[in-house]
C-alpha cells in the first residue's frame, strides 16, 4: 500500500511541476542526454573494478555472502529438536 502511494505521489508531483511549468510560461523541454554517456560511466565503472584495493574488497563481499549463505544451508541440514 505504501509504495502505491509513493508512486502515486511520484505522479501527482510530477504532473503539478508540468502544469505549473506550462502556466508560468516557462518551456518545458525533454532531457538531453549525451551520446558518450553510457560508455563514459562503464570507463568509470571499468576503471573501478580493474583497481586491485576494490578487485580485493569486491572479492571479500562476495565471499562473505557465498560463506553465509552455505553455512544458512548446512544449519537448515541438521533436524529441529521438539
Amino acid at each position: 500500500m505504501k509504495n502505491k502511494f509513493k508512486v502515486l505521489a511520484a505522479s501527482v508531483v510530477g504532473a503539478l511541476s508540468l502544469v505549473i511549468a506550462s502556466l508560468a510560461g516557462a518551456a518545458v523541454s525533454p532531457i538531453v542526454v549525451p551520446t558518450s554517456t553510457a560508455s563514459d560511466m562503464l570507463a568509470n565503472v571499468s576503471s573501478i573494478i580493474t583497481d586491485p584495493g576494490m578487485l580485493t574488497i569486491l572479492e571479500v563481499v562476495a565471499g562473505l555472502y557465498v560463506a553465509f549463505w552455505f553455512i544458512k544451508r548446512l544449519i537448515g541440514l541438521v533436524p529441529k529438536s521438539k
